[in-house]
Parts: structure tokens; sequence; C-alpha cells
């Protein structure tokens, strides 16, 4: 469950940074209220136009941020993520490429691609795929039938099985 690791967190960024806690405390305060606002003025409309496009969104973002760090190298320089290239990019503020928005958390979506073409040739080519849609039949619909198309860890060492 990802709510104690929330909670963690947070607690660990009000002793180290109050004022970036006061920060996302402000956050969950207006989100909350928002939402509470939202119900109390149309509880219909506040689920259907609100409430639910932002839950399925967000299970679709932690879904995609899952498949680019599953099996990847988190012990390694470049190699903590999985990279996509391709169409899905333009869609979703170039996000594909996360080597780059990791190591540039503040640049822009549109300078991604740039900082991309960087790092393309440090991060393992196993790890740099042309299509996310090729990515997700290839290793969840042939994978069932083929072992070898599955994903398979990069990590290495005495760790190795935590990470798979």
């Amino acid at each position: 469950m990802v709510y104690p690791h929330i909670w963690r967190s947070l607690r660990a960024i009000r002793l180290r940074a109050p004022g970036a806690y006061r920060w996302c405390r402000w956050q969950y305060v207006t989100w909350a209220g928002v939402w509470v606002l939202l119900v109390i003025l149309d509880p219909r409309k506040a689920l259907v136009l609100v409430i639910a496009p932002q839950l399925v969104g967000l299970h679709w973002l932690l879904a995609a941020n899952y498949l680019q760090h599953a099996h990847a190298n988190d012990a390694s320089r470049m190699d903590y993520a999985r990279n996509f290239e391709g169409v899905i990019n333009p869609l979703l503020f170039n996000i594909g490429l996360h080597t780059a928005h990791h190591e540039h958390g503040r640049a822009h979506w549109s300078e991604l691609p740039s900082l991309h073409r960087r790092y393309r040739a440090l991060i393992d080519p196993r790890l740099v795929e042309r299509s996310f849609a090729g990515y997700v039949l290839r290793t969840f619909v042939l994978g069932t039938i083929h072992p070898r198309s599955r994903s398979h860890s990069l990590r290495t060492g005495p760790s190795a099985g935590a990470a798979s």
C-alpha cells in the first residue's frame, strides 16, 4: 500500500524542510477542500467530471511510472529508468524520456527530447524502447507465451531478487 510511504515521506519532509512541508500540506488541504466543495455543489458532476477522471489519471500515471522503473538497475548511474521514445511523448509531455526527466527535474517538457539525446548512448539499450505500446504488447502479451519476451531485472548482485 502506498499510503504508509506517503506519511513517512511527509514526516521526513516536515523534519528536514518545514517550508516544503507547509507547501505540501497546503496542496493536500486545497485538493481535499475543492473536492468537498464540488461534492456539496453537485455530487454527481463532481464524481463524473472531477473525482473519477483524477483517480483514473493517477492510476495511469502510477502504472506508467512503474513500467519505467520496473526491472531497471536502481544502483546504476544511468540505468535506473526505462525510456519510451515515439508517439506517446507528445501526448504525455515527453515523460517517456524518463532519464532526462530525472536528471533535469526542473526542465520544461519541451527540452526533454534534446536532453534525452545527450543521455541515450549512456543508457543500457534494453531500457530504451521505441514504442510504449510495443513494449506492453511484447512484455505482457507475447511474454505469456515466450518467457524471453518478458521484462527481466538488470540489477545484479545479492539484492537482485528484491528488484525483480
